[in-house]
């Protein structure tokens, strides 16, 4: 029987599939896409739809990268589903000490923000 609560085993899946650094990156790059697009907006004098547009576009993408993340992982031999944690890994990674966890959650949070 598990003694960890839910909500540590349930961060502690979204560490080990990865979720964090799928969200930090994929909002960074949106970030970087959207001001790419703001100034070219501006200097081929597209309509302000365009940014707009692409907003709404990089917004839709973020649950689908989530979602994949979730499901799948990048392996040497290419992408694979991701097989179901153990109750030992689960329970390992909830037991590391803070300061190897806390990456994980700065980019969560840089993700979540951008």
């Amino acid at each position: 029987m598990a003694t960890t609560p839910a909500y540590q085993r349930f961060f502690a899946e979204l560490k080990r599939r990865r979720v964090f650094r799928v969200a930090a990156v994929y909002g960074g790059s949106a970030f970087v896409v959207l001001q790419v697009v703001d100034v070219m907006a501006e200097g081929l004098n597209l309509s302000p739809g365009v940014l707009q547009a692409v907003t709404v576009l990089i917004l839709a993408g973020f649950p689908i990268a989530i979602a994949l993340a979730w499901a799948f992982q990048v392996t040497p031999e290419g992408v694979r589903r991701t097989e179901p944690a153990t109750s030992a890994d689960l329970d390992s990674i909830v037991a590391q000490p803070r300061r190897q966890r806390w990456p994980a959650g700065i980019l969560g949070l840089l993700g979540g923000i951008a």
